[in-house]
């Protein structure tokens, strides 16, 4: 096995590359997983107990893994592959995921699924953290900018995990087809200083390719179709209507006064039967990759 030296004045996160590491599964009252990392001047290494918030499977691999140091404590955090089977679509229900700037996500199913208003402590993080910015920027203090910038990201991605299993965990428990829209070009379409701002901070990206792999682990089939119109579309009629705050949608040929964000859930859901019935979907890759 391959010693790694590390100096005292080490950076973290530490990344080790699958070769350098072992993960082994044993019956032991203490913890039921344990490492062995490299420590230079220790032959072998050493073996350090591990006690994941989830099961490891048998069937996967191991890839890298980053040794995380904050004050006292120490976190390993693994990240392994496994093959699944392709998900098969047939008269499975639908949830629709539409990503806007309110709530990070709103979920909306077939078959009498609740809609979910989900993330909203995401654009108050945003907020909070960007007036810091200004205010830490104006007073000079750059060192105390870096900082703050994995404090924001820690929290943004703690919840965007939260977010992604909680969609994943109701699609398993329904066996639903998870179905998001498309946001290629999403910052280009984006008019106005203000939109532009929001939609660049928003974690959209990030928790559209949480959901794949989550779902995609549980073979749980997901389809990604195109989203236009849906905000501006009203979901009973189909004519265009206007919003005239961020929360509410008014269609002016039925006279419609709508949450903005589930009209959009709902386009999604509409748009997303008569997709998968005559084309198929597109579905995540087979492969995927998790962090324990």
């Amino acid at each position: 096995m391959r010693k790694v030296r590390l100096p005292k004045h080490r950076h973290y996160p530490l990344i080790l590359r699958r070769d350098v590491i072992r993960l082994e599964r044993r019956d032991t009252k203490i913890v039921p997983y344990w490492l062995k990392l490299p420590v230079f001047g220790v032959r072998g290494g050493i073996w350090l107990g591990l006690k994941p918030h989830c099961d490891v499977p048998l069937d996967c691999s191991l890839r890298e893994a980053k040794l995380i140091r904050r004050k006292n404590s120490w976190t390993v955090h693994l990240t392994i592959q496994r093959e699944v089977p392709g998900p098969v679509i047939d008269e499975r229900p639908i949830l629709a995921i539409d990503l806007g700037e309110r709530y990070l996500a709103t979920v909306c199913g077939s078959n009498g699924i609740n809609p979910q208003f989900l993330g909203k402590e995401v654009r108050g993080i945003r907020r909070h953290y960007g007036w810091l910015r200004k205010r830490l920027g104006e007073r000079k203090l750059l060192s105390i900018i870096e900082k703050v910038g994995p404090t924001e990201q820690r929290k943004v991605n703690d919840i965007c995990h939260k977010v992604s299993r909680q969609i994943v965990n109701q699609a398993k428990e329904t066996g639903s087809v998870i179905v998001l829209g498309n946001l290629k070009g999403i910052r280009k379409k984006a008019k106005g200083r203000r939109m532009n701002r929001i939609v660049s901070g928003m974690p959209y990206y990030k928790l559209t390719q949480f959901i794949k792999y989550k779902a995609a682990w549980e073979g749980i089939p997901v389809v990604v179709i195109s989203e236009a119109y849906t905000s501006k579309t009203c979901h009973r009629c189909g004519c265009l209507g206007s919003r005239p705050c961020q929360g509410l949608f008014l269609g002016h040929s039925c006279g419609l006064r709508y949450s903005a964000d589930l009209n959009g859930a709902r386009n999604i859901l509409k748009r997303a039967g008569e997709y998968i019935s005559s084309a198929g979907a597109a579905l995540a890759q087979p492969v995927t990759q998790v962090r324990t």
